[in-house]
C-alpha cells in the first residue's frame, strides 16, 4: 500500500495533554498509515449560540445526511425516517450534566462544515501536501448542536473531525482513549466507507455492538466498542469488497487491540485490582493506560531526582547531590548546550531552592499528577511529598511502581 498521512490539526496553542497521550499510543503501532500532529491557526466560529448545558446524548443521528445538507439521499433515509419520532431526541434533566469549562458555545452544522472545508484548504494550501495521499483530521473544542463526537471523511474533501473535549471524554477515565480510538478509525473509514451514502448503510445506530462504526445515542456506550476493539462482519465484507489493503486492516486492528488492552487495565484500577504505575521517560506516562502527564523539563529532572532518594531527602541537602540534579536536568533538557551557563544556573537556583524555585517546582508537578491521576487512584504516593522542613521523597518510587524506561536511566 502506498504510504497515507493523517495530519492531526490542533488549535495553536492547545497542546491537550488528551490529544497529546492519544498520538503517543497512535505511534506505537506499525503500518502504512503515518499521523503527524500540527499546531494551526483556526478561524473563529461565526454561527454559534451560548449554551450552559452539555448534553449526555447524540441527537439527530437518525437525521445525520440531512444534518450535513444531504436531504436528497432517501433511499438511505427511508428506513430510519420511519422509527424517527421526537421521543427518540428527548433529553430529559437526568441526562443535563455540569457544564464544560472549555466551551460555551454550539456552532450550527452547516457554519462547522464551511469553517472545516476552510481550514482544510487552507492547510493544503499553506503546506504543499499531497491531497490524493492524505487527509486532516481536525481537533475542535466548540460543541455542535448535534453533539456529535466524531464526523469522518464524507465529503471529498479530504477531512475529518473531533470534538477532542467532548463529553465522551469527560465520561471516561482514561480521556484520551477515545480520541485514539476515533483517530486510528479514521483511515479505514476514509477508504472504505468515504461517502455519505456508504457510511450511512453501515451505521449501528438501533444498538451499540462493539463495532467501529457504531453511532448510537448514549455517549457512556463508546466504552464498549472500546473494550471489544472488533469490526462487525458486514463492515469487514465492505471492506473485502473495495479490497482495502490488508496492511491498513492490521495496522488500524493493532491500535484497537492496544485501546482494548489499556482500557481492560483501566477496569482493573478501578476495580482497585491493580495500582498505578508510572514511567519516567521523555514523559511521565501513567503505563497502564497510556495517558502522559505532560512535565516540563525541569519538572522531569527534579522528579527523576527524588526517585534516587527512597528514604527521602531535605531540600536542604539538595546541593550535597547537585550533580545528579545537573544530570537530570540535562536529560531532559530540550534547548541547545551552547550556552552551558544557562543550564549551570538554572540548576544551581533548584539545588539552593532560591526564589522558592524548587518548592515551586514541586508544587506545580505534583498538582499535574494529581490532575492527572483524578479517576485512578490514590496520587499521593505518587507526589513528592514530606513533612515540612523534613524529607521528601515519592513513597511509590521505594514500591518499583515508578520506573525508568531502560533508555532513560
Amino acid at each position: 500500500m502506498q504510504s497515507f498521512t493523517v495530519h492531526v490539526l490542533e488549535q495553536r496553542g492547545l497542546n491537550s495533554p488528551v490529544v497529546q497521550s492519544a498520538l503517543n499510543l497512535i505511534n506505537q503501532v506499525d503500518g502504512p498509515v503515518t499521523f503527524r500532529y500540527h499546531e494551526w491557526t483556526m478561524p473563529k466560529i461565526e454561527d454559534a449560540k451560548p449554551i450552559n448545558k452539555r448534553l449526555t446524548r447524540v441527537k439527530g443521528r437518525y437525521k445525520f445526511a440531512e444534518n450535513w445538507g444531504y436531504t436528497s439521499l432517501q433511499h438511505s433515509l427511508d428506513s430510519v425516517r420511519e422509527i424517527t419520532t421526537s421521543q427518540d431526541f428527548h433529553i430529559s434533566s437526568e441526562s443535563i450534566i455540569i457544564p464544560d469549562p472549555y466551551s460555551w458555545v454550539t456552532e450550527g452544522t452547516e457554519a462547522l462544515k464551511q469553517r472545516l472545508d476552510t481550514i482544510a484548504d487552507d492547510f493544503y494550501t499553506a503546506t504543499g501536501a499531497d491531497r490524493t495521499c492524505s487527509m486532516v483530521v481536525i481537533l475542535t473544542t466548540e460543541n455542535n448542536e448535534n453533539n456529535y463526537f466524531a464526523v469522518p471523511d464524507l465529503f471529498g474533501k479530504q477531512w475529518a473531525f473531533i470534538q477532542s473535549n467532548h463529553q465522551v471524554t469527560h465520561l471516561m477515565a482514561a480521556p484520551h482513549l477515545p480520541v485514539a480510538y476515533e483517530l486510528l478509525a479514521m483511515p479505514l473509514r476514509h477508504f472504505a466507507f468515504g461517502d455519505l451514502v456508504t457510511f450511512l448503510t453501515h451505521l449501528h445506530v438501533d444498538e451499540s455492538i462493539g463495532c467501529m462504526n457504531d453511532f448510537y445515542a448514549n455517549l457512556s456506550e463508546m466504552e464498549r466498542k472500546l473494550k471489544s476493539a472488533d469490526i462487525c462482519d458486514r463492515c469487514i465484507e465492505r471492506i473485502k469488497e473495495v479490497e482495502v489493503p490488508y496492511a491498513l486492516l492490521r495496522q488500524t486492528r493493532d491500535g484497537f487491540e492496544k485501546i482494548r488492552v489499556y482500557q481492560q487495565n483501566l477496569a482493573n484500577l478501578l476495580h482497585a485490582f491493580e495500582l498505578p504505575r508510572l514511567e519516567l521517560g521523555y514523559h511521565l506516562k501513567v503505563s497502564n493506560t497510556g495517558s502522559l502527564i505532560q512535565l516540563a523539563p525541569k519538572e522531569l529532572a527534579v522528579y527523576a531526582f527524588f526517585t534516587e532518594f527512597r528514604n527521602g531527602l531535605p531540600l536542604t541537602h539538595v546541593p550535597d547531590h547537585i550533580d545528579r540534579l545537573r544530570h537530570w536536568y540535562l536529560r531532559f533538557y530540550t534547548g541547545t548546550l551552547d550556552d552551558r551557563h544557562a543550564v549551570d544556573r538554572t540548576v544551581h537556583r533548584l539545588a539552593n531552592n532560591e526564589d522558592d524555585d524548587l518548592s515551586q517546582t514541586i508544587s506545580k508537578l505534583n498538582k499535574k499528577i494529581r490532575l492527572a491521576m483524578v479517576n485512578l487512584g490514590d496520587s499521593k504516593p505518587y507526589l513528592i511529598a514530606g513533612p515540612n522542613g523534613g524529607s521528601k521523597r515519592i513513597i511509590a518510587a521505594a514500591s518499583e511502581l515508578v520506573t525508568f524506561r531502560a533508555s532513560d536511566k
